[in-house]
């Protein structure tokens, strides 16, 4: 994997909220799209939110634009619509490692080389 690449990877997997939108995503089939409202609601019992508004303005203006940009996800912020990106296969494998936004044993050290 180019450096850029894993830049990339690292950078969408480094929050759980990401983590966990990405997981979600996983549950769906590649052509499916999500609503933001269930997004928000699946996030909600993070420990560091202390309200649905938290939620949503960290999705909407940090998790969603960092994951669009790299290609990861597909969001159309008029329908409030999100899907897998392009680029959503680079992760998906790394994903398998993911339980509830956090790491697990041989997540992500068993998928690369460190």
């Amino acid at each position: 994997m180019p450096d850029q690449d894993a830049d990339a990877v690292f950078s969408a997997l480094a929050a759980s909220e990401r983590r966990r939108l990405l997981a979600i995503l996983t549950d769906h089939s590649p052509s499916e799209t999500v609503a933001f409202a269930t997004l928000q609601s699946t996030l909600v019992d993070e420990p560091e939110h202390t309200h649905d508004r938290d939620v949503c303005i960290s999705l909407f203006h940090v998790h969603l634009p960092l994951l669009e940009d790299h290609g990861f996800v597909r969001w159309d912020p008029e329908t409030n619509e999100i899907g897998r990106g392009p680029r959503f296969d680079d992760l998906e494998p790394m994903l398998d490692g993911v339980d509830d936004g956090r790491l697990v044993d041989g997540g992500l050290r068993g998928r690369l080389s460190l």
